[in-house]
Order: structure tokens, then C-alpha cells, then sequence
């Protein structure tokens, strides 16, 4: 147990015994890092400003940032915060540099002013009341401005095992009330039917339902021949000579194929995209330059890659 003698013990010891080239080196390596750490967000600033990740095969900088500069998710989604407030306040940089403003702090503001519609000087008024806080108080000074500034508008999850993952979301009043009133239409499967239990069935239908709208349809009968004055292609060739229609199959076949993610690659580092959000068929060849609109010169890509192309 550290008593009282050895606290005087401690007070009374030899100032030379403090290695003082130690606690220089790691001032200064200190002072460095931090230098650094600005130095890193003003150039995700400039990615972001670009759109440079898109280019690079990366979905969003979020991924470029974890993927590809390896940082994890807490401290990359500080930096991409503190790049894009700095984008609206290039003058804050003083205030990082300075410690007035810590990237949890800068983050949690930037944050805050992306749900609100805020002129750049009252951004900076607000800033100004968190100079030197800590997160903790810097989140109660933001409450006070908004107390529903802490709903999360896209929701948070976390792993909390190999099986399981924790997600926190926020529900407005209508919604709940629909949620009860499924909870209670289903009771008489499930007297107990937690909100969890609720959304995986509905998970589960919604998921079953999509798969068997994508499944080929068993003992389909030939297709019969279209009449001579049919307005609707009849061959591939001729697909890519009329016009822009695909056909549900060469969609199904191109889907399963490029397992409905982006195929864009970055050419330099064969980085794929592979995101599954709006995603888009796009012919190789151009439609304008002649290109088919068969599955061999059809892939999925998402719609930034899509319009990066163009």
C-alpha cells in the first residue's frame, strides 16, 4: 500500500535521477507527431476535395482512409472530420495545431454541424465555446445548443463477437408505434417477441423474398417468337444496334457473375471498388461506340465509379 511515507519518500527524490534527454526526445518526437497528424488531415482534405479515392478504387474515404492508410475506425473518422471542417474552416488549423481544439472535439462539432444548415461564422462562434474542453464537455456544450444533436442519423454498430453485433439506432414516434402494434399482431406466434427477434424475421422474409425474384424460373415455357413489328430487340447484336435494353437473364447472368459488387479496379494497383451500394450496369465498350448489350461486355459498377467513367 503506497502510505504517507513513502509519498515523502517520493517527494524528496534526486532530480538528477530523471533521465531529462529521455523526457527532451520525447517532447520533441511528441511535438512532431502532432505536426504529422495536421499534416495527414490537410491532405485527406485534398483526397476528399478530388475525389481521389474514387479514382484509386475505393468506395468512399472512409475505406481509403482504414484500408488503405490503416488507420482504424475511431481514429480515421476523426481525421476525415477534421479534413472536411477544415475544408469550411481552413482558419481552425491554428486552433488543432495549438491544442485549443483536440480531434475528438473537432469531430464531434463537425458532426453536429452536418445536421444543421449553419453559416460559417456561427461555426466558428460555436467552436469557439469548445476551445480547450474535453469531449465529455465539448458533448454536453453541443447537447445544450440541440439536445437531439446525439441521435445518430445513420446509426452506429460494433462487433461484440465472431457471432454477434450490437447496433444502436434511433426510431421517430410513428415508426415505434408501427413496431408495437408488428409486435403485437405476431404475438400469437411469440407471447415474448423481443424488437431483435422482430427484426431478423423481417430480415429474413425481406432476404427470401429477393432471392426468389432473382432465382431462373423452373419449367419456364420457350419464349415465343416476338411479332415482326416488335419494338423489342431479339438477339444480343441486335440489342447493341437498337437500343439500351438489357434483357432480364443477361441482367441475372451479369449480376451473379460480378456477385452484385463493383468491378471497377484501379489500373495502377488492381485496387477493386467492391461496394454494394447503388450499383449500376455499365457496358466495357461504350454503348455510343458501338459496344453490345450482352453479358460479355456488361459489368456492374457503382454509381461513383459509374460516373467517374463518364
Amino acid at each position: 500500500m503506497f502510505d504517507v511515507k513513502n509519498l515523502e519518500a517520493f517527494d524528496k527524490l534526486d532530480s538528477s535521477l530523471i533521465p531529462e534527454g529521455l523526457i527532451s526526445e520525447i517532447r520533441s518526437l511528441a511535438k512532431k507527431e502532432q505536426g504529422l497528424t495536421l499534416q495527414v488531415i490537410e491532405l485527406i482534405a485534398q483526397i476528399d476535395q478530388k475525389k481521389l479515392f474514387y479514382r484509386l478504387g475505393f468506395p468512399s474515404l472512409y475505406d481509403f482512409v482504414t484500408q488503405d492508410l490503416g488507420y482504424e475506425a475511431a481514429s480515421a473518422m476523426r481525421r476525415i472530420q477534421a479534413a472536411r471542417l477544415l475544408q469550411d474552416l481552413p482558419d481552425m488549423k491554428e486552433k488543432i495545431e495549438s491544442k485549443k481544439l483536440s480531434l475528438s472535439v473537432v469531430s464531434q462539432a463537425q458532426s453536429y454541424f452536418r445536421k444543421k444548415d449553419l453559416p460559417a461564422e456561427q461555426k466558428r462562434e460555436i467552436l469557439k465555446t469548445l476551445e480547450n474542453k474535453s469531449s465529455r464537455q465539448a458533448e454536453l456544450e453541443l447537447v445544450k445548443l440541440d439536445p437531439l444533436v446525439q441521435i445518430p442519423a445513420k446509426g452506429k454498430q460494433r462487433a461484440i463477437s465472431s457471432e454477434f453485433t450490437e447496433h444502436k439506432f434511433v426510431l421517430d414516434a410513428q415508426t415505434q408505434r408501427k413496431l408495437e402494434e408488428l409486435k403485437l399482431w405476431m404475438s400469437h406466434q411469440n407471447s415474448e417477441l423481443s424488437t431483435a427477434k422482430l427484426i431478423q424475421i423481417l430480415i429474413d422474409q425481406e432476404h427470401k423474398r429477393n432471392l426468389k425474384q432473382k432465382e431462373p424460373k423452373q419449367n419456364k415455357p420457350p419464349a415465343k417468337e416476338p411479332p415482326f413489328e416488335s419494338k423489342f430487340p431479339t438477339s444480343d447484336a441486335e440489342v447493341g444496334k437498337q437500343s439500351r435494353f438489357i434483357s432480364v437473364q443477361i441482367k441475372r447472368t451479369v449480376w451473379d457473375r460480378d456477385q452484385g459488387c463493383c468491378q471497377y479496379r484501379n489500373p495502377i494497383n488492381q485496387q477493386k471498388c467492391g461496394s454494394r451500394y447503388q450499383v449500376q450496369f455499365d457496358h466495357n465498350v461504350r454503348f455510343r461506340d458501338g459496344g453490345l448489350s450482352n453479358e460479355e461486355n456488361l459489368r456492374l459498377l457503382c454509381a461513383q465509379h459509374n460516373r467517374l467513367r463518364n
